[in-house]
Order: C-alpha cells, then structure tokens, then sequence
C-alpha cells in the first residue's frame, strides 16, 4: 500500500478509521495464510464448499459464533 492508495481511500470517503480496519483485517488473513501453509494445512475441495455455505448462510459472525462455541 502506498500513500496514493491510502489518499484515494480517503477520496472514496473513507475515515482513517476504516482504513485502519481495512488494513488490519487484510494482515489478519496474510498472516494466516501463512501460518496455514508453513504447518502443510490443506483442505480439500469439500471442505471449501462446507466454508463457503457457512460464509453465505452466516457470514464471518456465524464463524466467530461457531469458534465461541468450541470454547
């Protein structure tokens, strides 16, 4: 990201908050991608279609309510 990015995010309406937020949330995912792939996690074809229904039907709250649940 560079300066032009973040000014045409503010352009767009965007606060610094948000961006922060937007920024966050992408090293967030980086940062376990990488830690998935540096343990050799795989998943196959029908363990991404399962996610992908859950994503739909309940959106990141249903996965964080599916992770409080296990806890």
């Amino acid at each position: 990201m560079t300066e032009a990015d973040a000014v045409a995010v503010f352009e767009a309406g965007w606060n610094e908050q948000a961006l922060y937020d937007a920024v966050s949330v992408c090293a967030l995912f980086n940062f376990m991608n990488r830690l998935v792939d540096g343990l050799g996690i795989a998943a196959g074809p029908d363990y991404f279609a399962l996610s992908g229904r859950r994503l739909v039907e309940g959106g990141y709250a249903g996965l964080k309510n599916r992770l409080d649940e296990a806890h």
